[in-house]
């Protein structure tokens, strides 16, 4: 076979290549708006933590 031949071929396996990329990175991008959402259920829980309080504490302490 003459490497003519498979230039085609290997064009093909690049683009498609390239559009899983880009679908698994619109999946991606989407799959991160998701957790934004997600995230002022969380964000009490995480502000009012112990583990913040401390930590904020020792921050203003060094500031």
């Amino acid at each position: 076979m003459q490497s003519g031949a498979l230039e085609p071929l290997l064009e093909e396996c690049v683009k498609e290549e390239e559009q899983k990329r880009k679908e698994d990175r619109k999946e991606s991008d989407i799959e991160e708006d998701d957790m934004y959402e997600e995230l002022p259920e969380y964000e009490d829980a995480f502000n009012e933590s112990p583990i913040v309080d401390a930590v904020s504490s020792c921050c203003a302490i060094y500031q």
